[in-house]
């Protein structure tokens, strides 16, 4: 934990590294956008610990993440690759509501 007023966390990226960032909107869509960077991920996925709560499927936009997710200062949020697993399903037509709330965050609906 930093200073009084930074909200931050502790990725876990997939190649087992940790880093801790810190965010200023405290919202979901901050959060992926700076795993997407730290990660160098596309279509990343997040869980907490030790909880494995998908984070994805807590969104709400502008929801701040202790609204949204319960997530609190200092927690681990481990970054996994979706992106190879979502075009799979999503070629085999095998794709769930699930999995659209996953990367809904993430997606250009415009």
């Amino acid at each position: 934990l930093t200073d009084f007023g930074e909200f931050q966390v502790q990725f876990v990226l997939p190649d087992g590294k940790e880093q801790s960032v810190v965010l200023v909107e405290e919202t979901l869509e901050e959060l992926l956008e700076v795993a997407k960077e730290a990660a160098n991920l596309r279509l990343p996925v997040l869980q907490t610990l030790p909880q494995k709560k998908p984070l994805g499927l807590a969104s709400e936009p502008g929801l701040k993440l202790r609204e949204a997710a319960e997530l609190q200062r200092g927690d681990r949020v481990v970054v996994q690759d979706f992106e190879a697993e979502f075009i799979e399903r999503l070629q085999n037509g095998l794709l769930r509501l699930k999995d659209l709330a996953f990367v809904a965050p993430l997606l250009d609906w415009e």
